[in-house]
């Protein structure tokens, strides 16, 4: 980035501490995702879905649920942070029929808190896809089993955090959701361009 007349060896910026998911996205409210089988149906199986909406959307009118079929989130309602929902010994990903699907060992996987958030997908939104599935906080059901909350991607404002980009940052009414996560997907994080570019400056 540099005309090699001006003689300037140009080395990486030093390394920073990583932020981990918990430092970065744990203080924001949990989300129930809303389900496709209609309003009805997702009452019926996450009865303080519109509590929690109402206070996600306190925060910002990004971290609102992602929508997301009901047998998926059954399968990450059974899946802790950091683990994959076929590892699960019966709320497994599977056809209608009962047969399992075969798929990649990081499809259905949720975060881990105790790790930065991994690269930011352009499919992000599909509970499937690589690695995109809130970590989520263990729960007791009423029959004292472990169940896991936020069976969903990461909501729009949380993946502005992770990537580094403004909270603040003015979305047009325009953009739907899918375009606004596919922009969002497998860019650079600007807070890294920023700090390659400052050190250049630095030694220019």
């Amino acid at each position: 980035m540099v005309k090699k007349n001006k003689n300037i060896k140009w080395s990486p910026p030093a390394k920073k501490k990583e932020i981990t998911l918990e430092q970065a996205i744990g203080h924001l409210p949990s989300l129930d995702p809303y389900l496709r089988e209609g309003l009805d149906f997702t009452l019926k199986k996450f009865p303080n879905f519109l509590k929690k909406k109402r206070a996600g959307l306190k925060v910002s009118k990004w971290h609102y649920p992602p929508t997301h079929s009901w047998k998926q989130a059954q399968w990450m309602i059974h899946t802790p942070a950091g683990k994959t929902a076929f590892d699960n010994p019966v709320y497994y990903p599977q056809k209608a029929e009962g047969k399992r699907i075969i798929g990649h060992h990081n499809h259905y996987r949720r975060l881990a808190w105790n790790k930065p958030c991994r690269t930011v997908i352009q499919n992000n939104g599909v509970i499937s896809s690589l690695c995109c599935v809130h970590p989520g906080r263990a729960i007791k059901s009423n029959n004292g089993a472990t169940l896991y909350s936020d069976p969903r991607v990461l909501s729009i404002y949380e993946l502005l955090i992770v990537s580094s980009i403004p909270v603040n940052w003015n979305i047009p009414d325009w953009a739907s959701e899918t375009l606004i996560r596919r922009a969002i997907g497998e860019g650079i994080p600007p807070n890294l361009v920023k700090s390659l570019m400052l050190e250049l400056l630095r030694l220019i």
